[in-house]
């Protein structure tokens, strides 16, 4: 089984919108990972929140791209955030007051703990602060 990795927003958006400050840092490690064999994992929330950032620095097709990229499986394989892990996702929010976490850095973090990842590609040092590795 090939090594895994949660992909957050942050990395997608910033591969895909060249300007971003990050653009190349991601552009290398996700070039990287593939090397590697790494399988990406995401969830829906990062699916939308991805998208929409997409289109708005990089505009309409550009998103739509996206959307096609992460729905068909091609970029990653992307988890549904059901009801029990936004209950879990909550209990992460409400714990981790400190780490200024938006409610999808939440999901991420009980998506990972519900399929026992331990690493994620982010440009959010508040998920180290949070006991995760973090790539790169």
């Amino acid at each position: 089984m090939s090594d895994e990795v949660f992909l957050d927003s942050g990395p997608i958006v910033a591969w895909r919108v060249k300007r971003d400050r990050h653009h190349c840092r991601a552009r290398e490690t996700f070039e990287s990972l593939a090397f590697h064999g790494t399988a990406y994992i995401t969830s829906t929330d990062i699916l939308d929140e991805a998208v929409t950032l997409v289109r708005k620095g990089a505009g309409f097709r550009a998103g739509r791209r996206l959307w096609e990229d992460l729905s068909s499986g091609g970029l990653a394989i992307v988890r549904s955030v059901s009801d029990s892990v936004r209950a879990d996702a909550w209990a992460v929010f409400l714990r981790h007051e400190h780490l200024n976490f938006s409610v999808t850095d939440c999901t991420s973090l009980a998506l990972m703990r519900r399929y026992g990842m331990k690493r994620i590609f982010t440009f959010d040092g508040a998920f180290r602060r949070a006991g995760v590795t973090v790539v790169p």
